[in-house]
């Protein structure tokens, strides 16, 4: 789409008040009102300003931290010359959505980004290069967690499927300091977003994945907190998350606790909806006449009332919001996330059989909550998995197997760390 492109058009153009950085400070030109297309993946990231929500007065000098309560300094106002009010990035397809196209919408909470040296990037802002780590014109969406180059992969995969699948838009919330966003009430701040982007204005009715890295784990689970997803209209009724993702985040014992709720949610109800097994004439009793034909009509209504079962708990669970929670292998976050697979996995081997675990030709409730460890990475690049320079490698990454997940929650079973408990040993005669 050339009016999308470097050169801007008068709609894009009126929806942003503000000066991109010169093309010396920012050479990919993702400040630019038209923002930076992506023609391999068939994507456009823009940025997207003056908001009604979000922080405001830009970059603190220092703040509070555990170990600093009395305030860390901060290396934002070094780390990029841009400002963080009011602003988010947006990525999205870069053709047109035909009318009644299927929309997913990831909302994603970066983390802690102030610590020159440490934190590689101010959220999703261009850096300046004075960062150790974070290269001059680069974003963290691109150069290092790779969402541009995993959202292509999936978006290709979904468009070549019947029926289609919903295609995905990114919206990057960004923060400040210690994963501080300001206040972002979930569905309201989206069609502020949306309103600002004109490809975008008509999207009216999606399906939600919300994520976290860091110590974005922390809006997460607040919003999850509060029934899924805060909304200003304290009557309005949230729309329920169509997935929750953890990307070495903080607050999972809190997600955690949402997910084992859905899982005893579940296991409730197969309980409750479980058949009596029917009254039909027992083995040794006298032969009556129509005996015969009582016990064939008491199969078939057993038959009868365990489908019926089958097809009410199946609808139950693909009504149930999916969770991936990815880590770092022996990181930081790892025995945490162990610890709370534990949990889950305590609670899945309580739902009867055979819908807690697989196998099973149906997607069972271990599939709709999964542990996954990272190896061989580091804290800053789990949803890429890894510092990778080739371009097939940085298609394959933890975003792309949770959105792939989302479609398919049976497609990592070999993956998770909770597997189906032993059958126990057979006792010899």
């Amino acid at each position: 789409m050339r009016l999308q492109r470097l050169g801007g058009n008068a709609a894009v153009t009126r929806m942003v008040q503000r000066k991109p950085l010169d093309e010396k400070d920012d050479p990919g030109r993702y400040t630019s009102d038209a923002g930076h297309t992506f023609d391999a993946e068939g994507l456009i990231r823009r940025e997207v300003h003056g908001l009604k929500y979000g922080v405001k007065g830009g970059f603190a000098g220092s703040y509070p931290t555990k170990n600093h309560p009395e305030g860390e300094d901060s290396s934002e106002k070094s780390m990029t010359k841009e400002s963080p009010d009011r602003m988010a990035v947006v990525i999205m397809p870069s053709a047109k959505l035909a009318e009644g196209t299927p929309v997913q919408v990831v909302l994603h909470f970066h983390g802690w980004g102030f610590r020159g040296g440490t934190d590689p990037y101010a959220g999703y802002l261009v850096a300046t290069g004075r960062s150790s780590v974070a290269r001059k014109g680069t974003v963290r969406d691109v150069d290092q967690e790779h969402w541009e180059q995993q959202m292509g992969a999936v978006g290709k995969e979904r468009a070549a499927r019947t029926p289609k699948e919903p295609v995905v838009v990114a919206v990057l919330a960004q923060g400040r300091g210690t994963s501080d966003f300001g206040d972002l009430p979930t569905f309201d701040y989206l069609k502020d977003v949306f309103s600002k982007v004109p490809e975008l204005s008509g999207v009216t009715n999606y399906s939600l994945i919300q994520t976290g890295h860091s110590g974005g784990g922390y809006d997460v689970a607040g919003n999850l907190g509060r029934g899924e997803a805060k909304t200003a209209d304290p009557k309005a009724t949230p729309t329920p998350a169509d997935m929750v993702v953890m990307f070495d985040a903080e607050a999972i014992g809190k997600v955690t606790e949402w997910a084992i709720g859905h899982v005893n949610t579940l296991a409730k109800l197969i309980v409750d909806t479980t058949p009596k097994p029917a009254d039909k004439p027992k083995a040794g009793d006298a032969q009556q006449p129509g005996d015969a034909q009582k016990a064939a009509d008491a199969l078939k209504a057993e038959a009868e009332a365990a489908e019926a079962q089958r097809q009410v708990v199946k609808a139950a669970i693909a009504a149930t919001p999916k969770f991936r929670a990815y880590f770092a292998k022996g990181q930081s976050y790892d025995s945490a996330y162990r610890a709370a697979d534990k949990a889950l996995t305590k609670a899945i081997n309580r739902v009867p059989a055979p819908w807690g675990w697989f196998p099973s030709p149906d997607v069972v409730v271990a599939d709709l909550f999964r542990f996954i460890e990272v190896a061989g990475v580091t804290h800053e690049f789990v949803i890429s998995k890894g510092q990778n320079e080739d371009a097939a490698a940085q298609k394959d990454g933890a975003l792309a197997d949770a959105l792939r997940a989302e479609t398919d929650p049976t497609i990592d079973r070999a993956k998770g760390l909770g597997q189906p408990p032993a059958a126990p040993a057979r006792k010899k005669k």
